[in-house]
């Protein structure tokens, strides 16, 4: 692995002070039935298949421009070491199921963020608080500023933890490498889940 250094600590207080996003906007995608349990209103997920492979789930629908804001929460199981939540970039829906296909920049169980493009991975030098069953993980991309944020909000009611990713030519870099060159900036929220059981639910 190689570092990159395009994240700095975010200090809103006022940010903080209003919570997470809440909403009622997201919903998986119809295909994670093939790997688990999807609830009738297509928010809350639980992996029921594939025990010891990693599993992507993502939303529903594409981002191509704006700002996207995503909360997810891990309410049900035992997160293992490869499990995340994460933008696969990519213009077609549903994701490939194998990893090693997906250009991706995620926050992994540790609290690193990362940038994955095929088996190459890119680890920047900071990172957000340990995710947790109960956290509420949110997630902010600007697609034409090219910049993420990543937020922790943890269940207990402690101090959110926070990280901005100016991701723009750290994908760029990458993309040449897996010999992607001028990828869409465009894309959906995904999470990788190891264990069965393992239970999600968007807030947003």
């Amino acid at each position: 692995f190689r570092s990159v250094a395009p994240v700095r600590p975010s200090n809103n207080q006022q940010y903080f002070a209003e919570g997470p996003a809440f909403g009622n906007l997201h919903h998986f995608h119809l295909e994670s039935r093939g790997t688990g349990e999807l609830s009738e209103d297509c928010r809350t997920f639980t992996k029921k298949e594939y025990q010891g492979r990693l599993s992507v789930i993502t939303e529903a629908e594409m981002h191509s421009s704006g700002i996207s804001r995503h909360v997810i929460q891990f309410t049900k199981g035992e997160l293992s070491a490869a499990d995340g939540v994460g933008f696969v970039f990519s213009r077609t829906l549903p994701c490939p199921k194998n990893i090693k296909r997906i250009t991706s920049m995620f926050v992994n169980r540790s609290g690193r963020i990362c940038l994955r493009g095929g088996s190459n991975v890119v680890r920047s030098n900071t990172s957000v608080s340990k995710l947790r069953v109960g956290d509420w993980i949110e997630m902010t991309v600007d697609l034409q500023k090219m910049v993420a944020s990543f937020v922790v909000w943890p269940a207990s009611g402690m101090c959110p933890s926070s990280a901005v990713f100016a991701f723009g030519s750290a994908l760029n870099d990458l993309n040449i490498q897996v010999s992607r060159p001028g990828q869409p900036v465009c894309g959906y929220l995904a999470c990788v889940v190891q264990n069965l059981g393992v239970t999600m639910a968007f807030r947003s």
